[in-house]
C-alpha cells in the first residue's frame, strides 16, 4: 500500500499542472490591414467651354408662297460657322454665327434662296463627351421671288447632338426649321424651310 504521503504529493503536482495549464494567454492572430488602391477617374472630356469653328452639309425642304404662286422647295447647301460656349456643369450656354453657301429653290424656278446668314443661341445638356442642344435665333437670306430680288428676314429653332471624337475635334448632327414672314414689308411672301446637316468643328 502507498503512504498517505505519497498519494498527497501525486494530487498536488496535478492540481499544480492544471493551474499552470489554464494560465496560458491565449493565442493571438494577426490580422492583414488591406489598404484599397486609389481610385483613377477618367478624363471624359466633359467641359464644353471655348470657342469652335467648322463646316455642314446639309439638305433642305420646306415651301414658299407669294401673292400669285407658291412652290414647294429643296436643294442641298453647305454652311461655315464659328461660336463660343460655356459650360457650367450640366448646363451648356452659347452663340454661334453661321454663313449659308447654296441653294433651295422649287421646280419652276419662281423662288430660290441663295445664301445666307444665321445667328444662334445654344442651349445644351452636358453628357460627357456628347453634346445634346436646342437652338433660337434669327435668320436672313437673298431671295428670289417670282422675278423679284428681295430680302428674307426671319426667326429659327432647332436641335442638335454634338460628339467630341477628340478633345479638339467634334462631329454632330443638326435639325433647323427657318422662318421667314417679312419680305421687303410685303406680307403675301412667305417660306418655311426645314434642314437636316451634319457638321464638324475644331475647338480652340
Amino acid at each position: 500500500m502507498k503512504s498517505p504521503l505519497f498519494l498527497s504529493a501525486i494530487v498536488g503536482l496535478s492540481f499544480a499542472a492544471t493551474a499552470h495549464a489554464g494560465s496560458l494567454a491565449p493565442l493571438v492572430q494577426e490580422v492583414a490591414v488591406v489598404t484599397p488602391a486609389p481610385m483613377i477617374v477618367a478624363d471624359t472630356g466633359s467641359d464644353w467651354t471655348g470657342g469652335y469653328a467648322g463646316a455642314s452639309l446639309g439638305y433642305a425642304t420646306g415651301d414658299a408662297k407669294s401673292e400669285n404662286a407658291s412652290g414647294d422647295l429643296d436643294g442641298y447647301g453647305g454652311t461655315l460657322f464659328a461660336g463660343y460656349q460655356r459650360d457650367f456643369g450640366t448646363f451648356v450656354l452659347g452663340g454661334e454665327l453661321e454663313y449659308l453657301i447654296g441653294g433651295v429653290s422649287d421646280d419652276e424656278g419662281s423662288f430660290e434662296f441663295d445664301n445666307g446668314v444665321r445667328g444662334k443661341v445654344r442651349m445644351g445638356y452636358d453628357a460627357g463627351q456628347t453634346l445634346v442642344y436646342g437652338v433660337v435665333g434669327a435668320s436672313y437670306a437673298n431671295a428670289s421671288f417670282a422675278n423679284r430680288d428681295i430680302e428674307a428676314a426671319g426667326y429659327l429653332f432647332g436641335a442638335g447632338v454634338d460628339y467630341r471624337v477628340t478633345p479638339a475635334i467634334t462631329v454632330g448632327g443638326e435639325i433647323i426649321a427657318d422662318r421667314f414672314d417679312d419680305f421687303n414689308e410685303n406680307t403675301a411672301d412667305e417660306a418655311n424651310v426645314n434642314t437636316v446637316s451634319l457638321r464638324v468643328a475644331y475647338s480652340f
